[in-house]
């Protein structure tokens, strides 16, 4: 008998309106089987296929060796989707960073069984939120696709400092936009969403795209901690928008 393909949305995962779940999605998310990564993270990206998403863990394992008695702080964790992979490897202790109440909220819901995910709120203002971390107590930092969609370089350094602050071992930051590739990159993103420039400008106005050369990370990690290592990857084959973006790499011991 052949395997029934089911297929999530986000639209069929929840009500937008108030966040509520449909019926329908209750029972398919949790009741009738156990939601993977890749089905979470096809949520967010409709055009990921298998192929590419297992492209993108197998990087993401490769880069971050996990341990079972390790912690990591997922920053910018969405939906969850990468927390199911950790979860998978079987980690001691996760957190969440997430700015969006409602991505907790879901996050809470797919994973309610689970009691070593600690949840936090963040925001674009300040990193107060941080203060329930002490310092080198985070075996690994993970971040994806996040830096692109801060307010300024300070509050970039800010994070940057933070994530210094309680790693132990590792800060692996994946999809930073590359700076030199800004025009190409703004052009591609405004013909695949069909926007005129104008109409581009509008919705992007409080909301800009932030792109980075590699030498802010170098220059504020040469004057933070001079010992620690830094690499400069390329995405993995099958990454939304792999030749505009790149993956920082820091080793603190």
């Amino acid at each position: 008998m052949k395997k029934k393909i089911i297929k999530i949305t986000w639209g069929s995962l929840f009500n937008k309106k108030d966040f509520h779940y449909t019926k329908a999605t209750k029972d398919l998310l949790f009741k009738k089987f156990n939601i993977s990564s890749f089905v979470l993270a096809k949520i967010i990206y409709p055009k990921l296929t298998h192929r590419k998403f297992l492209s993108i863990k197998n990087f993401v394992s490769k880069n971050i060796l996990i341990y079972p008695l390790n912690s990591i702080l997922d920053y910018g964790s969405g939906n969850g989707a990468f927390i199911k992979l950790f979860l998978d490897k079987k980690i001691f202790k996760i957190f969440s960073f997430e700015i969006a109440k409602d991505l907790i909220k879901l996050q809470k819901k797919i994973f309610e069984n689970k009691k070593n995910i600690n949840y936090v709120l963040t925001n674009n203002r300040n990193v107060k939120f941080f203060k329930k971390i002490k310092s080198k107590s985070i075996d690994t930092i993970f971040c994806s696709s996040v830096f692109q969609y801060f307010s300024s370089n300070l509050y970039s350094r800010k994070i940057l400092s933070e994530f210094l602050r309680v790693a132990k071992s590792t800060v692996f930051i994946y999809d930073v936009k590359n700076k030199i590739y800004k025009k190409r990159y703004l052009l591609q993103l405004r013909q695949r969403q069909k926007l005129s420039k104008k109409e581009f400008l509008k919705k992007y106005k409080y909301t800009p795209i932030r792109f980075y050369n590699k030498s802010f990370f170098t220059v504020f990690l040469k004057k933070k901690i001079p010992s620690a290592r830094v690499y400069f990857l390329k995405l993995p084959p099958g990454a939304t928008d792999q030749k505009f973006g790149y993956c920082v790499k820091i080793i603190l011991k």
